[in-house]
């Protein structure tokens, strides 16, 4: 404790005024005082210093004489180089490890920021994971945007119907079933149904918001009904994202839908990191497809997709061969896919560059030209762009599958088909 004090001025006393000298009497009465009581304060302070010290001194050296800290024996010295040794082994030699990719690709938006569950038994609590509401009837709650409130929901809840299913990869994943307003185009649109694989870094809620692009939407502007679901680690589904997972989770939800649907083909439609799972899910049943004569998919539709995460990393998207521990190799497995695929990218996609696409397109089974957006990024190509979503729903109508049907029987979809095709920006 640091005290200023400063010494009172000389008091000047005259012999011949008795009023000065009993004013200059009172003035160092007082400062005495006062000195006297910041005296007794210091040293009441410095007496409580000393005494914590000597505590503390006390303390240190029965620490030390007594040997409280045991020496590390020599069991823990070799746990600890072997975890030395698997450390640097799982991040320097391949295959690269999962959790690696887990890391570094999967970025899980933080639980309830986009909606909640509630037991229809229960509505005055949440749950915290889909597990608890396995079997029973439930509700999926969005998170109101900021100014609204939960009324101004009711004609989006009025269309979903939330579901859980359980994955190969052992999680249980909330599923919902968007219906659609749109009557069908032509009859062969009514045999169709979107199946969406999400972006990284959202979840259900987040493409149920009123005033922002959403399932309820995409679903009007193309036609057809859609499901969409969230990845293992994703909002309220169980476990945790990886590449392995989602590509489970995906071909779970396909069979699901298949399973609910019987008459009905899937049109998948992938988004960013979704493209990925869709490409897996389409390589694997176009396998299938071939030995087993399993319902096939009508088309896939490929939102700024990637070639695969070591060309996405090294700028390299043309690049021919695929190093063997190179996850989502999208490029290996869409020329094996003997679909109609739409791409969709945009011009300044800065994220995921618009050369991965044109690698993809010239893989393509049955060409077809990939739908560039100009002045589009990452986000604006499926959020901001009507022209985005009137190219997919000519491909769903058109193009796919099932849509060649309709060109057969409206000569007004062939005229604007081939229109369309000439003013394509080329690969």
């Amino acid at each position: 404790v640091v005290v200023s004090d400063l010494a009172p001025a000389s008091a000047q006393t005259s012999a011949t005024s008795v009023l000065s000298d009993t004013a200059s009497s009172a003035s160092s009465h007082r400062t005495r005082t006062h000195r006297s009581n910041l005296s007794v304060l210091i040293d009441e302070l410095n007496r409580e210093v000393r005494s914590n010290s000597e505590d503390t001194s006390a303390t240190e050296t029965t620490r030390v004489t007594s040997g409280a800290e045991p020496p590390t024996s020599a069991w823990t010295n070799v746990v600890n180089i072997f975890k030395a040794i698997g450390t640097v082994c799982s991040v320097t030699c391949p295959p690269m490890p999962n959790r690696i990719v887990r890391k570094v690709a999967f970025h899980p938006p933080p639980k309830n920021s986009g909606y909640r569950l509630q037991l229809d038994s229960e509505q005055h609590r949440y749950v915290n994971s889909a597990k608890e509401v396995v079997g029973k009837p439930f509700t999926l709650v969005p998170t109101p945007m900021r100014g609204l409130t939960h009324k101004d929901y009711a004609h989006i809840m009025e269309r979903i119907t939330p579901t859980t299913i359980k994955s190969t990869s052992g999680n249980d994943l909330v599923v919902i079933h968007v219906r659609t307003r749109m009557p069908a185009a032509c009859e062969s649109m009514r045999k169709q149904i979107i199946l969406m694989t999400q972006p990284n870094s959202s979840d259900l809620g987040h493409f149920l918001q009123p005033h922002c692009i959403n399932f309820m939407q995409v679903a009007d502007s193309i036609g057809t009904d859609l499901y969409a679901f969230d990845y293992s680690g994703f909002g309220y589904s169980t476990g945790y994202p990886s590449e392995a997972h989602i590509y489970a989770d995906t071909l779970s939800v396909f069979e699901h839908v298949k399973q609910e649907n019987p008459d009905l083909s899937i049109v998948l439609l992938g988004y960013s990191i979704g493209t990925a799972a869709a490409v897996d899910v389409a390589y694997k049943k176009t396998l299938v497809t071939q030995a087993t004569s399993l319902p096939p998919l009508s088309g896939m539709i490929l939102v700024a997709p990637f070639t695969s995460a070591i060309r996405l990393l090294s700028s390299r998207p043309a690049k021919e061969s695929t190093c063997c521990f190179d996850p989502f190799a999208n490029s290996e497995k869409i020329s094996n896919i003997d679909l109609p695929i739409l791409i969709v990218h945009g011009t300044d996609d800065s994220m995921v560059p618009i050369e991965h696409s044109t690698a993809l397109a010239q893989r393509l089974r049955q060409p077809l030209a990939p739908f560039i957006v100009q002045g589009a990024d990452h986000q604006t190509v499926f959020g901001c762009n009507p022209s985005t979503f009137f190219r997919m729903a000519l491909f769903v109508r058109t193009e796919t599958l099932v849509g060649k049907n309709c060109i057969a029987s409206q000569p007004v979809a062939r005229s604007v088909l081939s229109t369309r095709t000439e003013k394509t920006v080329p690969v």
